[in-house]
């Protein structure tokens, strides 16, 4: 799965771009790309021009709970930012705390949200993004070891106890 706006820079063309390659490894998967935007036309088009849209899913925007719900139903969520308008990454921390194995472009924001629970390629590697797809559809009990240190981390790290305990700690030491 890979939630989003359909902008050039949340990177879905590059999932597409790889996805032959996952199919030649395992051919009934199915990639999920809930949401809307000015690209879902050219997005479409590329996966009819490749063959393989009855193998990718567009359900539309979707309400918060079911797209929430899908990325938790999913052997993987990916997400293949270029970073240019990432400021947090939200989604990164929501396929965490729900425990799925998660695939990020290589981007500092992401690794300091995922840390080491997360799976990285270059950004717009399309090669590597199959790549590490195949790999953790082939090796489910590492996926899912590093998934549930995902789920430890974001719960960890942004419980909001814990944030606004960090947050006065840095403010004491800044008035300080």
């Amino acid at each position: 799965i890979c939630p989003g706006r359909f902008v050039p820079v949340k990177g879905q063309i590059f999932l597409i771009e790889a996805w032959p390659a996952v199919l030649k490894r395992f051919p009934e998967t199915k990639l999920c790309l809930p949401g809307a935007g000015p690209d879902e036309q050219k997005l479409k088009q590329r996966c009819q021009e490749l063959g393989i849209d009855t193998h990718v899913d567009f359900p539309g925007w979707l309400p918060r709970e079911e797209t929430l719900t899908r990325i938790g139903n999913a052997r993987i969520m990916a997400v293949p930012s270029d970073g240019s308008q990432e400021g947090f990454g939200l989604v990164v921390a929501e396929a965490m705390a729900l425990g799925v194995p998660l695939l990020c472009s290589d981007i500092p924001v992401f690794r300091e949200v995922a840390g080491d629970t997360a799976g990285y390629f270059p950004v717009g590697e399309v090669q590597c993004l199959a790549d590490d797809i195949i790999r953790i559809l082939e090796q489910p009990e590492q996926a899912r070891l590093k998934a549930e240190a995902g789920r430890e981390r974001v719960c960890r790290l942004f419980d909001q106890r814990n944030m606004v305990a960090a947050y006065l700690a840095l403010y004491d030491q800044l008035l300080e």
